[in-house]
């Protein structure tokens, strides 16, 4: 099922690229941070990491906003009988830059792969949707674009929603 999910997300990435290439110039960036779990995550898990790709450009009907596409991967070290916890995630957030501010806001949705690894070597795999959101800021730079970023992000999981916050630093290009 997971492969099945990774090829339909990969062929749909694909099939929107050309469109959105036509219409705009494309800036990538990447990204880590410091994952801070939260709710019944947080009682379950440690402090984790993420790591993430991204392309973003902007709308052509608007100079204010953009459309950003996330392929993320979040891992927290388990509590007890847990092992870790993952989430590989694609996302599309809308983004909004007020003209003349460096500071940004994102929101958006996505498909999350949640793994949850048992100490005995078992592991339990969903497909589960997420909503994510925060705000941003560039700092100057030449060719190389830093940025920082605090946001939330909410997966919809068996029994309640998986909910952390990441302090993300990355590099724009």
């Amino acid at each position: 099922m997971t492969n099945c999910v990774r090829a339909t997300l990969l062929f749909a990435t694909l099939a929107v690229a050309p469109s959105v290439r036509g219409q705009t110039p494309i800036r990538f960036s990447a990204a880590a941070a410091l994952a801070l779990p939260i709710g019944d995550l947080g009682d379950a898990a440690n402090v984790g990491f993420h790591l993430g790709l991204r392309g973003e450009g902007k709308l052509t009907s608007s100079p204010t906003w953009g459309l950003r596409g996330d392929l993320t991967w979040d891992h927290f070290g388990g509590k007890g009988v847990v092992d870790s916890y993952s989430f590989v995630a694609l996302a599309g957030n809308l983004l909004h830059r007020s003209a003349g501010s460096r500071v940004y806001q994102y929101g958006g949705l996505g498909i999350y792969g949640s793994r949850t690894a048992f100490i005995d070597r078992l592991s339990r795999d969903e497909t589960n949707l997420g909503l994510q959101g925060g705000v941003g800021v560039d700092f100057p730079g030449k060719g190389l674009n830093p940025f920082l970023e605090f946001g939330l992000t909410s997966v919809v999981t068996s029994g309640s929603n998986s909910l952390w916050f990441p302090l993300r630093f990355g590099i724009r290009f």
